[in-house]
């Protein structure tokens, strides 16, 4: 055969060969589908209806053989032809259009591998959406369910949790507290390191009052008050 096309008087004696040969398939497609839609009008699975010409169309159920039959009707000669379409090379290529019916029966009359993939990659498709919805929906359902020993762990989750609160509440109380002698112990002149003697030393640069003779020697280096570093210290006399 090689690479070289066919000569002109060839080229059009195969494509006649081919149109013939689909014409044949499709007669015999069309015959096997009616036959089967006769069957099952029959058997009680489905009800035939009679057009205006007198012929006998299929219900929906035998749609596919209906639709090739009027394909078959209407087509200039008479039958069914493939949808052929020229290479570059000469040859010819089968278009494949439509997915196979749910009674079973095809309505192409040759597919294609890619077609056939595409149709099972479609249909894993959907499976999976499916399963991704019920997965999906499942923790709705788990979290329900009364599960042994949950109700035990949820009465420890807020034991903890109110002792946790307990504490916090209890720092709070015990920072406002000291806060607030601090406060008091500033304005009655109280020193800030023992709340016990009187504050008689000013601290240089920041001139603050806050430390008693015995406090100063271990606050020596910075300013308890806002820690400034402490360059000296100056004593204060009360006036009676």
């Amino acid at each position: 055969f090689g690479s070289s096309r066919p000569p002109g008087p060839v080229l059009p004696l195969m494509r006649a060969a081919a149109q013939q040969q689909a014409q044949q398939s499709a007669h015999r497609l069309t015959h096997a589908a009616i036959a089967g839609s006769a069957a099952r009008a029959a058997s009680g699975h489905g009800r035939s209806t009679t057009p205006s010409n007198g012929s006998t169309r299929a219900p929906s159920a035998g749609s596919v053989a209906s639709s090739l039959e009027l394909r078959c009707m209407q087509s200039p000669s008479g039958s069914q032809a493939l949808d052929a379409d020229e290479d570059d090379d000469g040859s010819e290529a089968t278009s494949v259009t439509g997915p196979p019916s749910s009674t079973g029966m095809t309505s192409l009359l040759a597919a294609s591998p890619d077609t056939l993939d595409m149709w099972v990659l479609r249909e894993e498709l959907r499976l999976s959406s499916n399963a991704l919805a019920r997965a999906v929906a499942a923790p709705e359902v788990v979290s329900s369910l009364d599960l042994p020993g949950l109700a035990a762990l949820r009465t420890e989750l807020v034991a903890a949790h109110a002792a946790a609160l307990e504490r916090i509440d209890d720092r709070r109380v015990c920072l406002q507290a000291r806060q607030a002698s601090t406060q008091e112990g500033r304005e009655q002149g109280r020193c800030v390191a023992c709340w016990t003697r009187n504050a008689d030393r000013v601290l240089l640069p920041c001139r603050h009052l806050c430390l008693c003779e015995a406090c100063l020697r271990s606050c020596r280096t910075s300013c308890p008050i806002c820690r400034a570093p402490v360059k000296d210290a100056l004593e204060v006399f009360g006036v009676a």
